[in-house]
């Protein structure tokens, strides 16, 4: 059944999702009436339609399979990792990866798990801090200042856990570690954030 986690009734009475259609045209209206005179920016209007419904496209694996939902457009959410493979595999092939027996990498060289997920943050501050130069709040430079100081104690917390690693791996990790600090510090809203 869906409906059990809609929640917003800004425009409504009744609780609508975020994802829907009808959500989306009256916040895009609403950013419209905001400033009639400027066009919503891109980031401003993918914020509001990139959504994805949990009940209908999240969940649309199994109901479309299942015949619930003939209608569903199924939105799968792969990992990271998914960027070091180059091609579709078969059941066998994926099998024989996971069990090392084949290697389906398009590339041998990767960073470390670790380092994999800092750039994805630094990439979501960075998109973060190109929208608030657009839209700068109070509010918004708040929780880009907090997000930064994360950021660089994540780098500390990081770097304390490279004793463990071993000495050819430490000196690429530490390499990429302090060009994604170095970006990070130069990330800020406004004037540079101190260090």
């Amino acid at each position: 059944r869906k409906g059990f986690v809609l929640q917003n009734c800004e425009f409504t009475e009744h609780p609508i999702c975020l994802a829907s259609r009808t959500y989306q045209t009256l916040k895009l209206e609403q950013l419209r009436e905001r400033n009639p005179q400027v066009e919503p920016s891109a980031a401003e209007i993918d914020r509001v339609t990139t959504k994805a419904c949990i009940c209908h496209d999240l969940a649309g694996c199994a109901t479309l399979s299942h015949g619930i939902d003939p209608n569903a457009t199924p939105a799968v959410c792969c990992g990271p990792n998914i960027a070091w493979f180059d091609r579709v595999a078969s059941l066998e092939e994926m099998v024989g990866h996971i069990y090392g027996r084949l290697s389906l990498l398009t590339q041998t060289e990767r960073p470390h798990m670790f380092i994999n997920e800092l750039q994805l943050y630094v990439a979501e501050l960075r998109r973060q801090t190109g929208v608030s130069q657009q839209e700068l709040s109070t509010r918004l430079a708040t929780y880009i200042g907090e997000f930064r100081a994360n950021l660089l104690q994540g780098v500390e917390h990081y770097r304390s856990y490279t004793a463990r690693f071993l000495e050819d791996a430490k000196a690429r990790f530490l390499a990429d570690l302090d060009g994604l600090e170095k970006e990070i510090r130069g990330l800020g809203v406004g004037a540079a954030v101190p260090a």
